[in-house]
């Protein structure tokens, strides 16, 4: 009996097999599309690693995260001890500037999903035996050289310059001098690069260069000698006396270099109460008045002179209104806070010594330094050639008081034209004349409170 295949079946077998592709087609591209979708995904596969860090399954920013963060935590102990005489300093990564270079493994990792999907497949399958990339320490030699430099600066050692010290009475010893030292900043910072590129963290022992003072105890008894000094007559009130102690006590011991200037303002700064400085008579505006530090000029004046004795270069100086009582006229000098006042150059090729005293009433200032002759002399002279007499007093009425009461409010002064000269010798003979200044003191009336009242007359007295 022979078998038979109805219609339903025949039709049921011509269909089967595109039910088969069709299915095949079906599963085959939902596979596809799960694959793409997979392959597509922008994180690093399975197996994928940056210096021995797993970074599979990352996106690209977190794998950085990662890797940098191991990279801190390594180097976050890690540095380089330098030692030199004393003075210490640990240079970590981080003042070398040390980063990693991620770029180029980064770029090979996203490597891995490029291409078709198969070479995509391919890659990923591969990777999960273990694709391994490496990144690279680089360094920043000029952060680097920030850090040492600082390091340096606080580990230099200024050398000390042999010094004057003075006596009240005016002798002078002087001090030893001292070397110094330095670190070689751009020597140890190659050094420090050099060593953390290749991983060398052992200490670093370092030798200092040896700084040279440039003023020996040697030199300084070679060239300090007395260059001039001139004194004054000190009188006043206790107050006036308490200024110009102060100004002595700020001055007494300065020292400036060849070609600095000494401005007198600047070394004493601004006369203030907190420092010390009293009320007392002082000339202002022409007139007789009370101020803070009052008094002082009478150092700025012997200064002046002591300076011209010695040769020195006058840079700035201001006379007074009227002529000075401690100085002869035209040898003044005042200063005033912060207008006027008192400039001297060192003008020889060695530091200049100030010694200022007050003694018995009696205000010295002597510069000391290096004498340019031996045998040279130097007189002041001030020619006064033109005295002006004063104006006709200014009488200022009183009624209050009786004829005869006579108060001085100004005293009259003369007028003078004066010029000053410094004069050089060479032992007895005059070498040279030098016009130092020509001043102009012009004349003052005197100004008075007079008495003008007169008593009534008793009957009777006009017979008398």
């Amino acid at each position: 009996m022979g078998f038979a295949l109805t219609d339903k079946k025949k039709t049921i077998l011509r269909v089967l097999p595109l039910i088969v592709l069709l299915v095949g087609i079906v599963l085959f591209s939902g596979f596809y599309a799960l694959a793409t979708k997979y392959l597509q995904r922008p994180v690093f596969p399975d197996g994928a690693y940056i210096d021995d860090i797993a970074v599979g399954g990352m996106h690209a920013e977190q794998a950085r995260e990662k890797v940098e963060a191991s990279f801190e935590k390594r180097i976050a102990a890690k540095s380089i001890r330098v030692q030199s005489d004393g003075f210490a300093h640990s240079f970590t990564y981080h003042d070398a500037g040390a980063h990693l270079a991620m770029d180029d493994a980064l770029t090979k990792l996203k490597a891995l999903s490029n291409g078709g999907l198969m070479l995509k497949l391919n890659n990923k399958l591969k990777a999960k035996s273990g694709f391994y990339t490496k990144t690279e320490v680089l360094f920043d030699k000029e952060r680097l050289r920030l850090a040492v430099e600082e390091f340096a600066n606080e580990a230099y050692i200024a050398p000390i310059d042999a010094a004057v010290i003075f006596s009240e009475e005016g002798d002078f010893s002087f001090t030893k001098e001292q070397s110094g030292s330095r670190l070689e900043a751009d020597e140890l910072t190659e050094l420090l690069y050099e060593r953390f590129v290749h991983g060398n963290l052992d200490t670093i022992n370092v030798e200092r260069t040896e700084l040279a003072p440039a003023i020996t105890e040697s030199l300084l008894m070679q060239h300090t000698k007395k260059l001039g000094t001139a004194s004054t007559a000190v009188f006043g009130s206790p107050e006036r006396m308490t200024n110009i102690c102060l100004i002595v006590d700020a001055v007494n011991g300065h020292s400036f270099m060849p070609g600095e200037i000494l401005s007198l303002n600047a070394l004493t700064g601004e006369r203030t109460p907190e420092k010390g400085y009293k009320q007392a008579p002082a000339i202002r505006y022409g007139e007789l008045t009370e101020e803070i530090g009052g008094g002082i000029c009478q150092l700025s004046g012997t200064l002046f002179n002591a300076a011209l004795l010695s040769g020195l270069e006058i840079l700035e100086r201001h006379h007074h209104t009227w002529p000075s009582d401690y100085l002869p006229v035209g040898l003044d000098a005042t200063i005033t806070w912060p207008n006027k006042d008192l400039k001297v150059r060192n003008s020889t090729n060695w530091p200049v010594y100030i010694h200022a005293t007050m003694l018995d009433d009696t205000l010295t200032v002597t510069f000391y330094g290096e004498q340019r002759n031996g045998e040279l002399r130097i007189e002041l002279e001030n020619n006064i050639y033109e005295t002006i007499a004063p104006p006709p007093p200014v009488l200022i009425p009183d009624d209050t008081r009786p004829e005869g009461y006579k108060r001085v409010l100004n005293k009259e002064r003369a007028g003078y034209h004066v010029r000053v000269y410094r004069k050089y010798y060479n032992g007895d003979t005059l070498t040279q004349k030098e016009l130092i200044h020509t001043d102009r003191f012009y004349p003052i009336a005197g100004k008075y409170i007079v008495g003008t009242y007169l008593p009534p007359v008793s009957p009777g007295d006009e017979e008398k």
